[in-house]
């Protein structure tokens, strides 16, 4: 949550009375002054860290589960070959049924590409691409 303060206008304009300034315009253009000021200060933070994209390609998998090299990361994007004729089934080690046809994708959150396990749902063509976000 942001640090709220209280902003005595009137000190930091020193303006004794907004009410009795003559020319509204003087007014309102040093309140913008202001409050651009402030807003530069206020909006000025950590600087996020980069994030790294990988891609990577296993090719001719078969119906045995195969696991995905290991690949530090936050988050995975798999994705079915469009040249699939079978699907692809992706889960963990001690099991995979969830089925990507040739096309499609799923995005999941990981620590590490190698906890994830594909295999062909079917004997054929099946590849899975991947982006890994880190």
């Amino acid at each position: 949550m942001p640090n709220l303060a209280v902003i005595d206008l009137k000190k930091l304009l020193g303006t004794p009375d907004l009410a009795k300034t003559t020319d509204p315009d003087d007014t309102m253009t040093s309140i913008m002054q202001l409050l651009k000021g402030i807003l530069n200060q206020s909006i000025s933070g950590p600087t996020p860290a980069a994030t790294t994209l990988t891609s990577g390609q296993l090719t001719s998998i078969g119906t045995t589960a195969t696991q995905l090299p290991s690949l530090p990361c936050k988050k995975v994007i798999l994705q079915a070959d469009l040249v699939n004729l079978v699907g692809v089934l992706v889960g963990g080690s001690s099991g995979q049924f969830y089925n990507l046809v040739a096309g499609s994708s799923v995005t999941l959150d990981v620590s590490n590409l190698n906890q994830i396990y594909v295999r062909a749902s079917a004997v054929g063509i099946a590849n899975v691409n991947w982006i890994v976000i880190s």
